[in-house]
C-alpha cells in the first residue's frame, strides 16, 4: 500500500465522523451496545436523521449492527476510534482556553 492510499483511507474514516450527528452517535455509542431508539431519545432527532449517520458510520467501518427481532443495535467496531474523538475533543478545548486568555489579555491591554 502505498503512502498515500494511507492518507486517502485516513481521509475517508475522518469524512465518515466528521458529520455533527455523526460525531454525536460515536460519543453515544462509546460505553457499548444501544438500541436506535436509544439514540433516538438520546439525540432528540427523528429516526431518519438518525439513520442517515449510522449508515455512514456503518459504511466506513466505524459500526457495526446487530438485530435481534425487530430491534436493530449497533456499537463501535474498533474502541481506538472513540480514542481519537477524545483526543479531539481535548485539543479543542485547549485550543478554546487559548482563544480565552488571549482574549482575557487583550481586553486588560488595551482597556
Amino acid at each position: 500500500m502505498s503512502t498515500l492510499s494511507v492518507f486517502e483511507l485516513q481521509a475517508e474514516l475522518s469524512s465518515a465522523i466528521s458529520c455533527t450527528h455523526s460525531g454525536w452517535l460515536v460519543h453515544l455509542l462509546r460505553e457499548g451496545l444501544r438500541q436506535v431508539s436509544e439514540l433516538v431519545e438520546a439525540t432528540g432527532y427523528d429516526q431518519g436523521a438518525v439513520f442517515w449517520p449510522l449508515g455512514i458510520l456503518r459504511n466506513g467501518g466505524i459500526l457495526a449492527a446487530r438485530r435481534e427481532g425487530a430491534d436493530i443495535y449497533y456499537h463501535i467496531v474498533n474502541p481506538k476510534i472513540t480514542e481519537g474523538c477524545n483526543l479531539m475533543r481535548q485539543v479543542l478545548a485547549e485550543q478554546a482556553s487559548q482563544q480565552s486568555q488571549i482574549s482575557r489579555q487583550m481586553d486588560e491591554r488595551f482597556r
